[in-house]
């Protein structure tokens, strides 16, 4: 049997390394998380965008991520699926003020 190559340097190679770092299975970690083999084959192979905010939760409590783990995955994550990763989001959300801050560094 081949090993699968993922394309390296995308959210599917990383985030398939992950799930092996914390021991999982990719069945194990599918069944775990309540979604299909095939929908987290799709991923890894970036045929679909990275997880949505909700599934990000979920993904981050089961693998228990630390701290700088969990800011790296949301990262990934955001760059995967063309966003701003979600504790930014977040932050903005609660701290309207900071948007017209970051425009006016933006402007120089």
């Amino acid at each position: 049997m081949t090993k699968t190559k993922y394309k390296e340097g995308t959210f599917g190679a990383y985030f398939v390394n992950l799930i092996k770092e914390k021991h999982y299975t990719q069945a194990e970690f599918a069944d775990a998380l309540g979604v299909s083999k095939t929908y987290l084959f799709d991923v890894f192979h970036n045929r679909i965008n990275p997880p949505t905010h909700e599934r990000q939760e979920k993904i981050i409590a089961l693998l228990k991520l630390n701290e700088n783990e969990k800011l790296e995955f949301l990262d990934k994550a955001a760059i995967g699926r063309g966003e701003l990763p979600k504790d930014i989001v977040q932050f903005l959300t609660d701290n309207p003020n900071e948007i017209e801050k970051l425009r006016e560094r933006m402007r120089g």
